[in-house]
Formats: structure tokens, C-alpha cells, sequence
């Protein structure tokens, strides 16, 4: 159970060699952090590079991880609006739909599922460093995060005359505080992405039990709680490809293995085609 609580193209070799470069420094953040994969996309572009410009994102995102050995599997479709400022500095507010199931193994495995619910947040993102020199450029990306949701299971056990259903319910209000650094590596249409992701993770939660006997409601049980996350870092590795048109493709990589991990995808617009 869940715990309570226009640019000269570069040569082919030139690019690979560079994000051989950077891939190498990704596994090194992989190998030296003990992470846990956040459930929020870093957004799509990093950074926008406009002023006074509005940038319209679609992000969508797969993430899965374990917490206190229930398995957590988020679905999210997000829109993200932007806003730039001295090509240095946005301003964004996201809004969308998130669904989550949770799932417990063992010998009596568990699965509690939920519907698509509204999602939404605000942060900035600020590019402090830029090298000219190396097209080389550290940023800066704070957002907070909050959803809703209502896993749900239901056993059914027959008996003679009819039939019990169990029913457990999960209530959270999953609020999140998301804090990502790192630097982008300009090669031609392609930017690299390599840093760290720190956040907080701060749920309400509510466990109902009830049990229906031949379509007639019993009392229920209620359990309230808290599940504060602490500080968690992780690597992110991610590319962004410069389209025709201002259109802007990013794909955004983190996890440790097969049961944690997140992907994550986007693409955005900035001002008039």
C-alpha cells in the first residue's frame, strides 16, 4: 500500500562527437547520484530566446518509479504558455491533465487506477551563462507543480445469495516544487542538455475503505496523512532540435533502470510562423 504520509551546418562527425561529449557527462551525473525520477517534464524549450514574445508548448510525459515499493505510473499531457524577456529570462504557467495508477507486486498484488484530472503550475527559467565562444550556456529552471487524483480499486468476493465488493480509494493532492540546473551545448539545429533536477514532493493524502454488500452501501474508514518526499536529486539529459518555421522539438531522458524512470516530449511555437 501507499504510504500515508540560419546557421553554418555542422559536420556530421563534429555533432556526434560532441554529443559524445555530452552523453559521457550525462552517465557520469547517472552514476554519481542516487536519484529519484521526479514525475514533472522539464518543458519544452529549455529556454526561449525571445523578448516580449509568447511561446505556446504541448508537452506530453511517461514517468515511472517506486515509492516505499508501490509502483507510481504518470501519464501527463500538458500545454505550457511562455513568456520571454530579454532573450535571458521566461516566464511560463502550465495547464493540462495528469492520470496515475499505482501498483503494488507481491503474493497479493495490487492495482488502483484513476481518470485523467487537471493539472497545473508556474515557474521561470533563466539562462545565468553564456560562452559565445563554446555556444555554451548554463540555465536555470524553478516551477511549482499540483494535481489531484483518486486511485480506486474494487475486489469482488461472491458468497452465497450475492456478492462483497471491497472498495479502497487513495485521495491525493500531490503538490510539487521542481528546481533544474545544468548547461545547453549549441551544435547547428541542436541543442544538448545535460544537469540535475532537485525537487520536493509534499501529499495530502486520504485512505477510504468501504465495503458494498449486494449493491447497498457500508460504513466507510478513513485514514488521513502525509507523505513529504524531502529533497531528491537526479540527472536529466535531454535535445532540442530548431525547426522551420520557429517550431521547436525537445525530448527530455532521466531514470536509473526499467522500474524508475521518465520520458518526456514536446513542441513548441514561438510567436508568428
Amino acid at each position: 500500500m501507499p504510504q500515508l504520509t540560419t546557421r553554418k551546418r555542422t559536420p556530421f562527425r563534429k555533432l556526434c562527437r560532441q554529443f559524445a561529449w555530452l552523453a559521457i557527462l550525462s552517465l557520469f551525473l547517472f552514476q554519481g547520484l542516487n536519484s529519484w525520477v521526479s514525475a514533472q517534464p522539464l518543458g519544452s524549450p529549455v529556454l526561449t530566446n525571445s523578448h516580449r514574445q509568447f511561446t505556446l508548448s504541448f508537452n506530453g510525459g511517461y514517468t515511472r518509479k517506486p515509492i516505499f515499493g508501490v509502483g507510481n505510473r504518470s501519464t501527463r499531457f500538458l500545454l505550457k504558455g511562455v513568456l520571454g524577456f530579454g532573450r535571458r529570462f521566461d516566464v511560463f504557467a502550465d495547464l493540462g491533465v495528469v492520470k496515475l495508477t499505482l501498483e503494488k507486486s507481491g503474493s497479493t498484488p495490487s492495482k488502483l487506477a484513476d481518470k485523467y484530472r487537471l493539472a497545473y503550475g508556474a515557474g521561470f527559467a533563466l539562462r545565468y551563462l553564456n560562452i559565445q565562444r563554446w555556444r555554451l550556456a548554463f540555465f536555470l529552471n524553478a516551477q511549482a507543480f499540483r494535481f489531484t487524483c483518486q486511485p480506486t480499486m474494487e475486489t469482488t468476493l461472491s458468497i452465497p445469495g450475492g456478492e462483497i465488493v471491497q472498495i479502497l480509494q487513495l485521495r491525493y493532492d500531490w503538490r510539487e516544487a521542481l528546481l533544474h540546473t545544468g548547461l545547453v551545448k549549441d551544435v547547428g539545429v541542436v541543442k544538448f542538455i545535460a544537469g540535475v533536477k532537485v525537487n520536493f514532493i509534499q501529499r495530502l493524502e486520504t485512505k477510504i475503505s468501504a465495503t458494498r454488500v449486494g449493491g447497498s452501501p457500508g460504513p466507510e474508514e478513513i485514514e488521513k496523512g502525509r507523505y513529504q518526499s524531502g529533497l531528491q536529486t537526479h540527472p536529466i539529459a535531454g535535445l532540442e532540435f530548431t525547426l522551420p518555421s520557429r517550431y521547436v522539438l525537445s525530448f527530455e531522458l532521466s531514470g536509473r533502470d526499467r522500474s524508475d524512470f521518465a520520458f518526456n516530449f514536446g513542441i513548441s511555437q514561438t510567436g508568428k510562423p
